[in-house]
């Protein structure tokens, strides 16, 4: 019985250990920067071609 608890412990270390593992290296791989950054390019291309269809089309 005390040996199932003792294995789940470990068991979760384990994955925890792991999680923080991939955390880490999306961290210092800059992923979350390069992804911000991409996303906010593609917002402003995307409010761009929106304005410029508002200026085409109003005129």
């Amino acid at each position: 019985m005390m040996n199932v608890p003792s294995k789940k412990k470990t068991l979760a270390r384990k994955w925890k250990r792991e999680y923080y593992r991939m955390i880490d290296g999306v961290v210092r791989s800059h992923g979350i920067q390069k992804f911000c950054l991409r996303l906010i390019y593609l917002l402003c291309f995307v409010a761009t071609i929106i304005l410029a269809a508002l200026l085409y089309f109003d005129k």
